[in-house]
């Protein structure tokens, strides 16, 4: 794109080869120059939204908004121009080639120059470019309101500079024509008029320069009720004196320098790399990142942190530093916006008497007192983006706002930079609790464990070393058992009337901001498992459709209740989850919880036996039970989504399981095992699918119902089935039959004793195991049954034949079930009857016929998503691609087979196929 030049100057306008490109409309003429500004940057679809339509006009679905302009553009500029990342577009433009940037950059490296010289003659040539307004018309409420005033302060300041050098070098013939035109455009900029004066009374005209005095001040008095700044003033005495030395006029009127941040944080650690992002972001060259929101949970270190730097950074901010805590979140009333506004007024010298009275008056004299300083301004504890916007300057200065809130806002219509500021990380955790003791103090991995317990938050790892410390090394042990109890820990890390080591006290503040919905939300997600909280799930515990959820849970995060892990899960911190269960053991008597539990169960019952359906499993025996009022369960359209959604809740489930039995919920653990079990065996995961099965018999025994004890025996037996543990799985199954009698249920027996004879297969009992495959099938179709339920029973039936050397018959029973699957579109089924159609042609000496058969039952497999039995099918399909002659076909095959199996491993699962693919790919 080295061709392509835009101008912003005078109008936007875009040029290849000095030849002007038809633009077209005020919007695309918006985003081009929202998008030339931020060249070689990328912007989120959010912010060009706010920066490209002004509030009122905005879309409601900005993303095919945006991407009908941006193709209008391309057509203009070229295919290339607006690159198209995963989260927004970038102008694909060098900053050179942007007149503006240029010009910024030009005036950058003259106040590099190594001599005054230099710096006047490169002031003076970039600002002879310099011949228009930005924009030349009203593109966006945004680009007037920021870019136009920050792009015109540049330029001033950069003429402002070359006319103090143009005095020093007694070279200033044009000045007073230059500063008259300006302050005709700027007539409330003083620092303009402080240089006209000086220039009158260099140029020999004096009275001149009283007469511009007396204009300014009239006009400052009628348009704002205010006198001149102190520096016109102190000027003007100079002036009345004859005080000003000779044709240099270089006397510089004195200005405040504040001084006013805090003292650093002693023994400041960790937060490298948060501090490398601050040296980057506000003492870089990129002007754009001149504002910076430091968010995060309570007690996370958010104010240290800033702390810390701009005492370090201080230097680099020589008119000053401003601080500011506008207590958004704590105790006591937040700092008005008004009253916020006169104290860093006040701060940068400005007498009270001169402050006016509205905000917009106060916002604007203070962009106009930081104008052309280079200040620093920490605004702490902030409450909301419309609380800062008032504040924020113009200028050079650099901006850090903390807050609990993330201040959205300012980061899509301000273009600030947000970063995010959570618990310490481990090494840092341990460093910050050492630093806290004195003398000896315990191992590390002691001090680990107390951080680990306080979620490794800053507050917390304070007040812990803080007790450590005072109490002695002797202490941690005790320290550490009482912080495993969840009810006494916020109590134990809460200490006395100090906000700053007031763990709960800091949790109770933002959660008193939130509103009712919000606060509601809040308090149930501490009833959900110690896993990751999904959008699902939080609507059932609520009571409400996903939507409703979603808002809420945004909002939570918002204020740093709640961490987004990705999209539609989430992360409750340990001790948020504690004061959630605080607040609602106080203004709950127990229903809304009771009802909240009995509302996330049904959820995951119907959910889990939703994904096992579009897993391929045929309904299993014990039913999931009625749907609570209010719940919306998942519906998965394929296999992936089903997977995706059993691993994302696999601890979730798991752990109600266990708090079932811990409570004695039984037909809850009988519901929900075989659901998540199944899932497991999927993934060849077998001790964690046999440990649940066996709970969930010992459940279903204490149940005391036939059908739940013949089911759970029914599915252990199973489990010890494919652990070759045959006595346990006979045993088992003969416990289900029995039961299944019990209670009259022939299809339940049924499954049972074909498990049976799935023992005597695997026995080496081929001719017993044909009998009784054969057996069921005709007693089946005598009763009518579901024709699902004779799937299994011919696919066994195959593998039988195939077992006992007749592969004729085990090819016609495998054809036969993959005829009766399709009809009945159960794929999984299918998947296993091509999997013995590949087995039998292999036997039949058809390794051709076989590599389809298994290639085919490979892609079956992963539509039902059955990774163990995509792991199998793959390796006989590398077998029989070498049976067939082709090695490289084989090759690829078992390789693939290899990958899926590191990733059942890394499942947890055990695939016994490991060793035997490994040895087939050694072979040459």
């Amino acid at each position: 794109m080295d061709e392509l030049v835009i101008r912003l100057l005078g109008g936007v306008l875009a040029q290849r080869q000095t030849v002007p490109l038809p633009l077209g409309g005020r919007r695309v003429r918006a985003l081009l120059a929202v998008l030339a500004l931020s060249a070689g940057r990328t912007l989120p679809v959010d912010v060009l939204a706010a920066r490209v339509w002004d509030e009122d006009e905005r879309p409601a679905r900005p993303r095919p908004a945006l991407q009908t302009l941006v193709a209008r553009l391309r057509q203009v500029l070229g295919a290339g121009a607006v690159v198209t990342e995963p989260t927004g577009y970038r102008l694909h433009v060098p900053r050179e080639q942007v007149d503006v940037l240029a010009l910024v950059d030009a005036f950058d490296r003259a106040a590099a120059a190594t001599s005054p010289a230099q710096e006047r003659r490169l002031l003076t040539e970039a600002l002879d470019r310099w011949d228009a307004a930005p924009f030349g018309e009203e593109l966006s409420e945004w680009l007037s309101r920021h870019e136009t005033p920050r792009l015109v302060g540049a330029q001033l300041r950069a003429l402002e500079r070359r006319v103090d050098l143009d005095l020093e070098a007694g070279q200033h013939d044009r000045c007073a024509v230059e500063l008259r035109s300006l302050i005709h455009e700027h007539p409330l900029r003083e620092t303009l008029w402080v240089r006209l004066l000086r220039v009158l009374w260099a140029d020999g005209h004096p009275a001149d320069a009283l007469e511009a005095y007396e204009q300014v001040r009239l006009r400052l008095a009628n348009e704002l009720g205010v006198d001149p700044s102190p520096a016109l003033q102190e000027l003007h005495q100079l002036l009345l004196k004859g005080d000003l030395p000779g044709h240099a006029a270089d006397r510089t009127p004195v200005r405040t320098v504040p001084r006013q941040l805090p003292s650093d944080v002693p023994g400041f650690t960790g937060r490298a790399p948060e501090l490398e992002q601050l040296d980057a972001l506000l003492l870089g060259a990129d002007p754009d990142s001149r504002l910076v929101t430091v968010h995060g949970p309570g007690g996370s270190g958010k104010t240290s942190l800033a702390l810390h730097w701009a005492n370090r950074s201080a230097d680099r901010f020589p008119d000053g530093q401003l601080f500011l805590n506008l207590r958004g979140f704590g105790r006591g009333p937040t700092v008005p916006v008004p009253l916020a506004l006169e104290l860093l007024l006040r701060g940068v010298g400005v007498h009270g008497s001169d402050i006016p009275e509205s905000v917009e008056e106060r916002g604007a004299r203070l962009r106009s007192e930081l104008a052309d300083r280079r200040m620093l301004i920490v605004l702490d504890n902030a409450e909301s983006a419309e609380q800062v916007r008032p504040m924020l300057p113009g200028g050079p200065s650099a901006v850090i706002v903390t807050s609990r809130n993330q201040l959205r806002g300012l980061t899509a219509i301000e273009g600030a930079v947000p970063l995010t500021v959570g618990s310490m990380s481990p090494p840092e955790a341990v460093a910050l609790v050492r630093r806290r003791l004195r003398g000896p103090s315990p191992p590390d991995e002691r001090i680990a464990e107390v951080a680990e317990l306080c979620g490794n938050l800053p507050i917390a790892l304070v007040v812990a070393g803080e007790r450590v410390a005072r109490e002695g090394e002797g202490a941690v042990s005790a320290l550490i058992e009482r912080l495993r109890d969840d009810r006494a820990r916020l109590g134990l890390l809460s200490r006395g009337p100090d906000p700053l080591t007031d763990v709960r006290g800091v949790f109770a503040t933002t959660y008193d901001s939130l509103e009712p919905d919000g606060a509601a939300m809040f308090r149930l997600l501490a009833l959900h498992p110690l896993a990751p909280i999904s959008t699902g799930a939080a609507a059932a515990l609520w009571g409400v459709g996903p939507g409703e959820a979603e808002q809420a849970l945004d909002g939570l995060v918002e204020l740093h209740l709640l961490r987004l892990l990705r999209p539609g899960w989430f992360d409750l911190h340990d001790l948020a989850r504690d004061y959630a269960a605080e607040a609602l053991r106080v203004e709950h008597d127990g229903t809304e919880e009771a009802a909240a539990r009995r509302r996330l169960h049904s959820w995951y019952r119907h959910s889990s036996e939703a994904a096992c359906l579009a897993l391929g499993r045929y309904p299993a025996l014990i039913e999931v039970g009625p749907l609570e009022r209010d719940i919306t369960p998942e519906t998965f359209t394929g296999a992936r989504r089903a997977q995706a959604w059993f691993a994302g809740h696999r601890r979730s489930l798991t752990q109600t399981i266990h708090r079932a039995v811990e409570e004695g919920d039984h037909a809850l653990v009988c519901q929900l095992v075989p659901r998540v079990s199944y899932y497991l065996s999927l993934l060849e995961v077998r001790p964690e699918e046999l440990a649940l099965d066996t709970i969930a018999l010992d459940s279903a025994q204490l149940l005391g119902t036939d059908e739940a004890i013949a089911g759970a025996a029914n599915n252990l037996g199973i489990a010890y089935g494919r652990q070759r543990r045959t006595a346990e799985a006979r045993e088992c199954f003969e416990l289900s039959i029995r039961h299944a009698e019990s209670a009259d249920h022939w299809l339940s027996a049924s499954r049972a004793r074909s498990n049976i004879a799935l023992l005597y297969d695997q026995a080496g009992r081929h001719d017993e195991a044909v009998e009784e495959f054969t057996r069921l099938l005709r007693a089946m179709a005598e009763r009518g049954a579901d024709r699902r339920e004779m799937l299994a029973t011919l696919s066994n039936l195959a593998n039988a034949h195939l077992h006992g050397g007749r592969p004729h018959d085990a090819l016609a029973r495998a054809q036969e079930c993959r005829r009766l699957a399709r009809q009945l579109g159960v794929t999984a089924s299918e998947a296993l009857a091509m999997d013995g159609v590949g087995s039998a042609l292999l036997a039949l000496d058809d390794p051709d016929g076989a590599c389809r058969a298994f290639a085919e039952a490979v892609e079956l497999y992963r539509a039902v998503g059955n990774v163990a039995g995509e792991t199998r099918a793959l390796y006989e399909l590398g077998g029989a691609e070498r049976a067939a002659g082709r090695e490289d076909h084989g090759r690829w095959a078992l390789t693939r087979c290899l990958r899926l199996i590191e990733e059942v491993e890394s499942a947890g699962g055990s695939v016994s196929e490991r060793g035997a693919v490994e040895q087939l790919l050694a072979q040459r």
